[in-house]
């Protein structure tokens, strides 16, 4: 079936929003990611083509009212363009770089080819050979770079965690979990920090807003995630408040990018998981920068009216808290490029 195209006077959120709704485009493109990038191609081929058909138009308006042989000689122009416009989006299509590697794709030529790196296509007949001169330093580079802590994951699992990577600049989405056991992965393997855009009752200026403005707040946050290529997850939860607020769990996240982000938005703190190790770091107030609550591990607890996160999980709607405990004392965080800047000082 063919792909969704915009309509006239159509934005581009709701586009997109209809293109991965569209039930033909799941069954086509069952991977969200996937399917995510197709939309994205469909809405740039059509800005792209538009010029095209502005100079096409403007030179079929001139044949309208020209002599015989000026049209003879405008239609062959015109036949160029339209094959131009044909070559732009067969090449807007083929370079889609969130589409993953492995991806097949026919061109307009009849071929198929296939992706085999970020930036590079080849004929299917020559993808074996392309993937297997890469294949050995690409397995030695991923074992240097494996966190020795998941040495004991499966591929499977190793694939779950790297479809919550962070993204490209603008290429940022916002992505449900799977199911219970995907959740219980990320909890216990992953690198995320929870945030939110809510209202912050200790901040004078919080407490005026309307519930309309906390709302564009938070749309706000959604689109700054996006832009900064962040693959997030949303939820909700309750942690000492009157009622349950919007919370965002931010994938692969930057810990000084996203405490800053706290203190943009006038949160009273954000949460960094790594692992399974937790902190609940100050970012507004008399303790900005210090670490107020520490622990490690989660639990489940369904039943419970405060302190947790509420998380949809395929079907399920699954609350889940870290195990925190009160610090004694002031203890600043430490962000973790600091770190490594540090480390790295050491050993020079």
């Amino acid at each position: 079936m063919p792909i969704p195209k915009p309509r006239n006077g159509e934005s581009k959120d709701k586009f997109i929003s209809r293109c991965m709704a569209d039930s033909h485009m799941n069954s086509s493109f069952s991977d969200q990611e996937q399917r995510s990038a197709v939309c994205f191609a469909q809405w740039k081929k059509k800005n792209a083509s538009k010029s095209i058909d502005r100079v096409i138009f403007n030179l079929e308006s001139y044949i309208a009212k020209s002599n015989v042989e000026a049209k003879i000689s405008v239609n062959k122009r015109i036949g160029v363009l339209q094959a131009i416009k044909k070559t732009v989006e067969d090449l807007i299509v083929f370079k889609v770089k969130a589409l993953p590697i492995g991806s097949k794709k026919v061109h307009s030529d009849g071929k198929t080819y296939v992706k085999v790196s970020e930036d590079k296509w080849v004929v299917d007949t020559e993808a074996g050979k392309q993937k297997n001169n890469t294949s050995d330093a690409d397995s030695g580079a991923n074992k240097k770079d494996e966190d020795p802590r998941d040495k004991d994951l499966t591929p499977e699992q190793k694939k779950v965690l790297d479809g919550f990577k962070r993204k490209a600049p603008g290429e940022g989405v916002n992505k449900q979990i799977d199911t219970k056991e995907d959740l219980d992965l990320v909890l216990s393997h992953g690198n995320f920090a929870m945030i939110s855009a809510g209202r912050n009752p200790n901040i004078p200026e919080d407490k005026d807003l309307t519930d309309d403005q906390i709302n564009q707040r938070t749309q706000k946050m959604r689109e700054q995630l996006i832009s900064s290529g962040y693959v997030f997850t949303e939820g909700v939860g309750n942690y000492g408040g009157i009622e349950e607020s919007f919370l965002v769990m931010v994938h692969d996240a930057d810990d000084e990018e996203l405490f800053n982000m706290g203190k943009e938005y006038n949160q009273d703190s954000v949460l960094f998981v790594d692992h399974g190790e937790s902190k609940l770091v100050k970012t507004t107030g008399e303790n900005a920068g210090n670490i107020i609550m520490e622990g490690s591990g989660h639990g489940y607890v369904p039943e419970a009216d405060d302190y947790y996160t509420a998380i949809s999980a395929g079907s399920e709607n699954i609350k889940f808290s870290m195990n925190l405990s009160d610090v004694v004392g002031e203890i600043p965080y430490r962000f973790k490029n600091k770190k490594k800047e540090e480390s790295s000082v050491k050993q020079e």
